[in-house]
């Protein structure tokens, strides 16, 4: 049972999408689950960091559609996976009316999206809401490999080499709350 302080907690004033019209990876760890988690993690370390609502609606979307071009399952390289994931972001968020005349919001997610596994555009590197995607998505290893050598070598590695690009991401205490959160 969740506490009411719990920091994972469902979120609420989230942008709204028709998430029944994509087509979820039909891959092991990547289906809805895994965008949802990234979702709610990337959105508390975003809140932690101070960013805008806006930001913080830009992050949630880009986090929920982040790897809808997967095609491999974890563990196994995946290369280009963001670049078509941003492409289909973007014919989805053009198709939504919602969002179709938001050409701002869409480039952000899109661009984010696009980025969140190889870097290309170094302006990202000092962007709190793409930070708190990539640190969100080492979180995420936790869940994708619960209680499992390779899962734990992946985040003892990251936190290792230093990848971890926000304050939350690095706090040790907050990576733990996370594990509790998913029921270690």
């Amino acid at each position: 049972m969740r506490d009411e302080q719990d920091p994972f907690k469902d979120a609420v004033d989230v942008p709204l999408i028709n998430l029944q019209t994509i087509d979820w990876p039909d891959v092991e760890h990547y289906g809805f689950d895994h965008h949802k988690s990234i979702a709610f993690i990337s959105r508390h370390i975003s809140m932690t960091l101070g960013c805008k609502k806006r930001d913080q609606d830009i992050l949630w979307i880009a986090a929920i559609l982040h790897d809808i071009g997967r095609k491999k399952p974890f563990g196994m390289s995946d290369a280009g996976h963001d670049i078509i994931s941003a492409d289909m972001a973007h014919k989805f968020l053009k198709a939504d009316p919602s969002y179709h005349g938001d050409t701002e919001l869409i480039e952000n997610v899109c661009k984010m999206i696009a980025n969140h596994s190889d870097v290309k555009d170094e302006n990202l590197t000092n962007d709190p809401k793409f930070l708190a995607l990539l640190d969100a998505d080492v979180f995420e290893v936790a869940r994708i490999s619960p209680k499992t050598t390779t899962g734990l070598r992946a985040i003892k590695d990251t936190y290792k080499t230093d990848k971890m690009r926000t304050d939350f991401g690095r706090d040790r205490a907050a990576f733990r709350g996370w594990m509790k959160h998913r029921g270690w």
